[in-house]
C-alpha cells in the first residue's frame, strides 16, 4: 500500500505547520507528502529534514509566485524510486516506480487556479503530457 497525504498548507514557513506535517508522517506512516501553497521561494534539504525527520527522503519543489502558490512533493526513497520529473508553475509530476515490486507509477501534486479559463489551460497541458506531447516549456530539476 502507498500512503500519500495531500495538504493545502497555506504557508509552510512556520514551525507549527512543519511540526504538524512531521506528526502526520510519523502517525500515518506516510510514503509521500504533497504540499500545495507553500508560499516559499526556496525549499532545500535542511527544510525537508525538519519535516521528514531522516535522510530517507527525496523531494521536488516549485517556488511560490510572490506570496501565492508554491509546491513541494516529498517521498520515502525506500518506497519509491524517481526516474524522471516534470515541473510546471502549478504542478510537480515525479515518474518512478514502487521499490517493493518495481511497479511503474507517477506521483504528483497540482495547485489549480480558481479562474475557469486558466484551470482549463492547466488541465489541457497535463492531458497533453499524458498523451506524450513535447515537454518543451516545462522544467526538469538539475541533479
Amino acid at each position: 500500500m502507498f500512503r500519500v497525504i495531500s495538504w493545502n498548507v497555506r504557508g509552510f514557513g512556520g514551525r507549527v505547520k512543519r511540526r504538524v506535517a512531521r506528526r502526520l508522517i510519523k502517525d500515518w506512516k506516510v510514503d509521500a507528502l504533497c504540499i500545495q501553497e507553500t508560499k516559499l521561494e526556496m525549499v532545500d534539504a535542511s527544510c525537508i529534514r525538519k519535516i521528514w525527520g531522516n535522510c530517507n527522503a527525496q523531494f521536488e519543489w516549485v517556488k511560490s509566485e510572490g506570496s501565492a502558490g508554491g509546491l513541494c512533493l516529498i517521498w520515502d526513497v525506500t518506497f519509491f524510486t524517481k526516474i524522471d520529473c516534470i515541473l510546471g508553475d502549478r504542478f510537480i509530476l515525479v515518474v518512478g516506480s514502487i521499490v517493493k515490486n518495481n511497479f511503474p507509477c507517477v506521483i504528483g501534486t497540482i495547485y489549480a487556479p480558481n479562474d475557469d479559463g486558466k484551470r482549463r489551460i492547466l488541465w489541457n497541458s497535463l492531458v497533453s503530457l499524458k498523451g506524450g506531447a513535447s515537454r518543451q516549456g516545462y522544467r526538469q530539476r538539475q541533479e
